[in-house]
């Protein structure tokens, strides 16, 4: 534990993502620096998980943050009356997303603001750069010291560490071959939620090839058509095909960015035949 020991003037402040753990690390508020008050027994009890995972959003990679992946949390202790300013900090290391820290040398009659910050990478893994996995959403934790009556010696209070959501942008890729004959094949892409949406759509030659389709999110269930044409510019159908509906799983850690999937056989386009 960093810091002087002092009779009668200590706070503990134990953080713990699900079950408490042995390791710990510890730091002191100098009493000059923590404000005025009488010294207690005070102590206080925080309780931080990783709350719900944002998952992806649009424009990038592929690895969702977890908090397997975190390697340590930062703790900052400020004054709440003068949230910048910061009296005392430490560095804890999570195994499994879980830590225990402690503060000492609280004052009563005080209010304090803790910030913390989840520190790792993928996989946690030690020989690799750290970075900040909750830039998105600001975690503080307020120790209130200032109860008039029935001073408390020990508070309890919990906190929800939110990781920050992935970019994603996955790329479909459907394999067509259209019939004989064909001039022009046009591929629409739908969500199958909404089919009446058309989300995307691409005009190309005849000849057997691929057709893509970029910036899909994850988690949202596509539909594909394509129509041949005899000519050019559209005109007379000969044939349709589709892609069996294709997602990006939402609940992956890591998720594929680009996917494969072939059309369908061509059918046929039945011109109605006129009434007799």
């Amino acid at each position: 534990m960093l810091g002087k020991p002092v009779d009668r003037e200590r706070a503990l402040v134990l953080l713990a993502l699900a079950l408490p753990l042995a390791a710990a690390g510890c730091a002191s508020a100098l009493p000059n620096q923590a404000g005025t008050g009488s010294a207690s027994d005070a102590t206080a009890r925080i309780t931080v998980g990783v709350g719900a995972t944002k998952g992806y959003v649009s424009q990038a990679i592929v690895h969702r943050w977890v908090a397997a992946d975190i390697v340590r949390f930062d703790l900052s202790l400020a004054d709440a009356q003068a949230p910048g300013t910061v009296v005392a900090s430490t560095s804890v290391p999570a195994r499994g997303g879980q830590a225990e820290a402690m503060f000492s040398h609280l004052r009563a009659g005080h209010r304090y603001l803790v910030s913390i910050l989840a520190l790792g990478n993928v996989g946690a893994t030690a020989r690799m750069p750290l970075q900040t996995l909750d830039t998105q959403t600001a975690t503080t934790v307020e120790l209130d010291f200032t109860a008039a009556q029935n001073l408390a010696d020990a508070l309890q209070a919990t906190a929800s560490v939110t990781l920050d959501s992935a970019p994603f942008a996955g790329s479909l890729t459907i394999d067509a071959n259209p019939p004989a004959g064909t001039a022009t094949v046009s591929a629409s892409l739908f969500d199958a939620q909404d089919p009446a949406h058309l989300l995307d759509a691409q005009t190309f030659g005849g000849s057997p090839g691929a057709i893509v389709f970029h910036g899909l999110a994850a988690g949202v269930s596509y539909l594909t058509a394509l129509t041949a044409y005899q000519d050019s510019d559209r005109g007379v159908e000969i044939a349709t095909a589709s892609a069996a509906p294709f997602s990006f799983d939402p609940q992956a850690t890591d998720l594929s960015t680009t996917a494969a999937e072939a059309a369908s056989r061509w059918s046929p386009w039945q011109l109605a035949s006129p009434s007799r």
